[in-house]
């Protein structure tokens, strides 16, 4: 397989699948994907799907029909399941553009789990991400939670707000005593 051409992928159910054992390879040797979610081959996130589809890495047909589908169509469809979705990929986008990989959330209405430069296969993922269009409002036993979840897993809380401008900025966020030194700052 000429690794310069996209790698075919098929929308079956609601996901995108890899069929090809070589081209699977391919896609998950780049940090995509899960082998363990189907024995179809590997199941790409919407996230994974959209940003291969965006760089010309897949080419997405639908299954039930073989027709090829766009990133607007594929986006849409994931739209129905998803409403969170756009937000979501341009903080994953964001975040693989700075060279990080990029896996699913844990639960709690944690978005990501996110790998240091270099530390994919090697180590545990290093952050965990949460993301929020700037005004969004989301309460605060919902972000407690998230910092909890965090902590006991040993990584750092990042907060993504995505900003009017499409722009990702982020935050560390943790729990601090009140009556330390750093507190005082």
């Amino acid at each position: 397989m000429d690794s310069r051409l996209p790698v075919k992928a098929l929308f079956k159910d609601g996901r995108v699948l890899v069929p090809s054992r070589e081209g699977a390879n391919r896609i998950y040797g780049m940090g995509f994907g899960s082998m363990l979610e189907s024995e179809e081959g590997l199941t790409l996130s919407p996230c994974d799907a959209l940003y291969l589809l965006e760089r010309g890495k897949i080419e997405v047909l639908d299954a039930s029909d073989g027709s090829p589908l766009s990133f607007s169509d594929l986006l849409s469809r994931f739209m129905e399941a998803d409403e969170r979705i756009w937000t979501r990929y341009l903080i994953y986008r964001d975040l693989r553009s700075r060279g990080y990989v990029v896996r699913g959330g844990v639960g709690l209405g944690i978005d990501f789990q996110v790998y240091g430069k270099g530390e994919f296969g090697k180590a545990m993922p290093r952050y965990i991400v949460l993301g929020l269009c700037e005004g969004e409002s989301r309460p605060l036993s919902e972000l407690l939670k998230a910092v909890e979840e965090s902590e006991s897993m040993g990584r750092e809380l990042k907060l993504a707000v995505l900003d009017r401008r499409g722009e990702v900025i982020y935050y560390t966020v943790k729990r601090m005593d009140p009556s330390s030194e750093e507190a005082e700052r």
